[in-house]
């Protein structure tokens, strides 16, 4: 069972080294010397009768990978090593099989490989099927272990797909089935992260080891107050307080940013904490104890550059009339995604010959917003249907009487058109009453962290069990 290397596969099937003649006779002559002279040897007794001391282990195993890292388990049990493919624990004489996911292969593949029973086999997929989906969830460097009884029956099944992933399948006191997830044990710290942007905050992020996810969620924090693709400028410097779990010494994952800053040359200096509210509930708030999240996106996508804005006169390119443009467009890749940028209710999805396929949505406070020129629709949205903020409907085109790939945007305020990157749209909401005191108590803590007035580096915060923790964030 061992992993696809496609470029080992390459060289055997196009490079075919020459056949060299060897002398053969060469080769036995110089064996038979050889074993002339140790035979000779003063020792050889000796070293024969140790040789013959060694105990021999058979080993009954599928061809697993030689490059297979340890795996790592929360109970004790016998530690493998590097080119193990199983091991006997000889209190129990139990025997422990190790395997890993290579590419292209199934669960029942490798299982098979192993030499246990169909029987068994059946009892691993259909128990574990309740609790993780082979087909669905199951990846390539995925690993696992199987518990052998020296009978060479199945004892107890572990599958691992992360650090924190491991799912078990045991007997219980009934000596019925089980399939669980394994509760870890994890120290939680508060970690600071700042510096100075260099060229944009993904690059950044990048060039301090910190994973993409981190730098998405950081940017969709602010995604109501800054745009990251053009109001960014080198040497703006940020600073965030994040959680970040360890098990044991091994870093397993970054959790929820606690509390974030940026500084930047257009934006000004922007704070954001995050506050919860019980039962799951929570957002991000500035000092005041104001949503960072807005009724409105500043735009309805990730584009390029703007090709032109709101004004009440332009030459067109194609007709070169001089007519007023009232929206915002945006240049960006054919089949880019385009959303909705606040919750609403679709008005018509239609077509025309001058801005080609076009929805209009409706929203609070009487919003109207107009995506013009799609290249198609979200499958399935039709009038009348709601749309959550963010949420695609459609994509970037160059439908009607357009010049090239593009959005062109446009924001209707009572009756009447306005400017969407001078909007006032509506703020945040205020964190309750209630909350403000306990709100306070964390800004007045975190605050100098984010500014530098306090150095930390990291605080042990609490122990969790990794049952309780959010693993999409990490």
């Amino acid at each position: 069972m061992g992993l696809y290397h496609p470029y080992e596969r390459l060289i055997k099937q196009h490079y075919k080294p020459k056949k060299k003649v060897r002398p053969a006779f060469l080769y036995m002559l110089f064996l038979c010397l050889s074993l002339f002279f140790i035979l000779r040897c003063p020792g050889f007794p000796v070293l024969r009768n140790n040789l013959s001391a060694i105990p021999h282990i058979q080993r009954d195993v599928c061809q697993a990978d030689h490059a297979f890292d340890k795996f790592p388990l929360p109970n004790d049990k016998p530690s493998l090593d590097i080119d193990d493919e199983s091991v006997i624990d000889a209190k129990t004489s139990n025997t422990y099989v190790d395997g890993k996911i290579g590419r292209g292969e199934s669960i029942y593949k490798c299982l098979q490989s192993t030499g246990i029973s169909d029987g068994d086999i059946q009892i691993i997929t259909a128990n574990m099927s309740r609790l993780f989906s082979f087909r669905t969830r199951s990846r390539p460097g995925d690993v696992y272990r199987l518990t052998l009884n020296p009978e060479g029956a199945l004892e107890r099944f572990e599958y691992r797909t992360g650090p924190l992933d491991i799912y078990c399948l045991g007997k219980d006191q009934d000596d019925k089935w089980n399939a669980w997830r394994e509760n870890i044990r994890l120290n939680k710290y508060w970690v600071v992260i700042s510096g100075e942007v260099n060229n944009s905050i993904f690059s950044t992020f990048q060039k301090k080891d910190l994973p993409d996810s981190l730098a998405l969620r950081f940017a969709e924090i602010f995604e109501w107050k800054i745009d990251f693709q053009h109001e960014v400028r080198e040497g703006d410097r940020f600073c965030m307080v994040v959680e970040r779990f360890f098990k044991g010494e091994e870093p397993v994952g970054y959790g929820r940013i606690v509390a974030v800053m940026y500084d930047g040359v257009i934006t000004g200096k922007i704070k954001g904490f995050y506050f919860g509210q019980g039962k799951g509930h929570g957002d991000y708030y500035d000092i005041e104890g104001v949503s960072l999240r807005r009724a409105f996106l500043r735009a309805p996508l990730s584009y390029k550059y703007i090709s032109s804005g709101f004004t009440y006169n332009r030459k067109h390119p194609i007709t070169r009339q001089v007519k007023p443009h009232l929206g915002i467009d945006f240049a960006a890749p054919s089949g880019s995604p385009v959303w909705a940028v606040a919750d609403g209710v679709v008005i018509s999805k239609t077509y025309d010959q001058y801005n080609g396929n076009q929805v209009k949505l409706r929203h609070m406070n009487n919003y109207v917003t107009y995506y013009n020129h799609l290249s198609s629709f979200k499958k399935g949205l039709k009038k009348g249907d709601r749309v959550k903020q963010k949420e695609v409907i459609g994509y970037v085109g160059t439908t009607g009487l357009s010049t090239g790939p593009h959005l062109d945007y446009r924001v209707k305020k009572d009756e009447e058109f306005i400017n969407p990157l001078k909007a006032q749209y509506p703020s945040g909401k205020p964190l309750q009453k209630e909350f403000f005191p306990k709100y306070q108590e964390l800004v007045a803590s975190l605050s100098p962290i984010l500014t530098g007035e306090i150095a930390v580096s990291g605080v042990l915060v609490a122990e969790v069990d990794s049952l309780d923790v959010d693993i999409s964030l990490l």
